[in-house]
């Protein structure tokens, strides 16, 4: 085990460490706003609407979708350029 693993594991699932995440509802927009990204959960296929086949997707900071996603290539709403799959 990596010194100090257990540690940042119970740190980046605490509660107080969770990125706001802002759930989207109604129609996608063209961009995501200023300063955010969309992101989504792993179900599959991802819908375009929120809730449709276990799928949820939300905006978040920049900073914290690369912290806790990675880049997604799964064809997603391309029009909204990079977003992320996560976890979360």
């Amino acid at each position: 085990m990596i010194s100090g693993h257990a540690q940042d594991e119970t740190t980046m699932n605490s509660p107080a460490s969770k990125p706001k995440l802002d759930y989207w509802s109604g129609r996608l927009p063209r961009a995501a706003p200023e300063g955010k990204v969309f992101a989504h959960n792993f179900v599959r296929p991802v819908a375009r609407r929120n809730g449709t086949r276990g799928s949820g997707f939300w905006t978040m900071d920049a900073p914290a979708a690369a912290r806790y996603g990675e880049p997604c290539g799964c064809g997603w709403a391309p029009e909204l350029g990079v977003h992320y799959g996560t976890q979360l």
